[in-house]
């Protein structure tokens, strides 16, 4: 009866009812400290799940990078080991054409002591000859 009575005055729970005594003033007081105290822990509460959902978003991102950054590892760790491999094959490539150089350069020198025998023979025969 009290609520349709507040309501046909457009009283609204913001208001406070004109209080009878010291004990209803008291539990009044009271009403309002929880009041206030309930609407900070909830903007305290809302706060702290902003910080939550920042935070977790945050993680998000950063185990994605985190599996990136070791995805690039991993691919440069293979260029690493197929770099190492070429050079492997380079340097075995390199000493057979050092070898190869060296059996031209034997057989250039063989050649050319045939050739300066045989000019030496020309130049014996044609003095015979001469």
């Amino acid at each position: 009866m009290s609520s349709e009575f507040l309501a046909e005055l457009h009283w609204e729970d913001g208001f406070a009812i004109p209080v009878a005594n010291e004990e209803n003033k008291t539990l009044e007081d009271q009403l309002s400290k929880l009041q206030n105290e309930r609407a900070y822990l909830q903007d305290q509460l809302r706060d702290y799940e902003d910080r939550i959902n920042a935070m977790t978003s945050h993680f998000k991102n950063v185990k994605q990078e985190l599996s990136f950054t070791q995805s690039l590892y991993k691919a440069r760790e293979h260029e690493i080991e197929s770099e190492e491999h070429f050079k492997a094959i380079a340097q075995t490539e390199l000493g057979r054409v050092k070898e190869e150089i060296q059996r031209l350069e034997n057989e250039m020198s063989s050649i050319q002591e045939k050739k300066s025998d045989k000019e030496v023979c020309i130049e014996i025969l044609l003095k015979i000859l001469s």
